[in-house]
Order: structure tokens, then C-alpha cells, then sequence
């Protein structure tokens, strides 16, 4: 199937328009929490003193250390018991084949 030339320059046109207008909402919200507490910014400035230590500041204040922690803790027991989890021996394996070509891959399905 061949793309005009056109129509791929527009979706790539398009797919950056889409990419920036996701990603300026983030940068505002990091460039607005260097400034000091209480100033407004005026549209999408770099701050002329930036104060890094806000963010040390939001850390403690949200106890992110502890939540940090409980979250690596679920992460860890729940990795350890899907790793150590086996499928059952009678499950069928799916094997997904493409014309002119061996394996693709496979899916095992299960019964719950």
C-alpha cells in the first residue's frame, strides 16, 4: 500500500502538533513549581532564581519517602509470587503463524 507524500507529511505534521500539546501542560507545571511560593508566573517563563529545594519541600511535606516505599514493597511481593506462579501443564498453547514465515509467538491460554 503506498501513502501520498502529502498525506504522510500531514499525519506527521499532525502527530507533532498532538505530541506538543501534550507535553506543554507538563512543562508549564514543572517551569510554574520552581518559582517561589505565592508568585504567579506569566505564561510559560523560566523563573529568574529558580528554586530547586520546592520540590525537596514537596517531598516531606506528601511523607514521599514512606509512600515510595510501600509502593517498591507491592512491586517486589507481587512480582515474587507472579514469577513463582506456574501455568497449569494442560494449557493450550496458541501459535500464531504468518504466511511464508515460521512462528511468530504464542499465547497461552487458561482456564480460570
Amino acid at each position: 500500500m503506498r501513502i501520498a507524500r502529502s498525506e504522510l507529511y500531514a499525519g506527521r505534521l499532525l502527530l507533532i502538533a498532538l505530541m506538543a500539546l501534550t507535553v506543554l501542560p507538563f512543562i508549564s507545571i514543572f517551569t510554574t513549581a520552581l518559582y517561589p511560593s505565592g508568585a504567579v508566573p506569566v505564561g510559560l517563563s523560566w523563573p529568574s532564581e529558580p528554586r530547586w529545594s520546592n520540590f525537596i519541600d514537596a517531598f516531606q511535606v506528601a511523607n514521599m519517602g514512606a509512600l515510595l516505599f510501600s509502593s517498591v514493597l507491592i512491586v517486589v511481593a507481587e512480582t515474587g509470587w507472579t514469577a513463582s506462579a506456574k501455568p497449569a501443564p494442560s494449557a493450550p498453547v496458541i501459535t500464531i503463524r504468518r504466511e511464508g514465515s515460521g512462528d511468530v509467538g504464542g499465547v497461552m491460554a487458561t482456564e480460570a
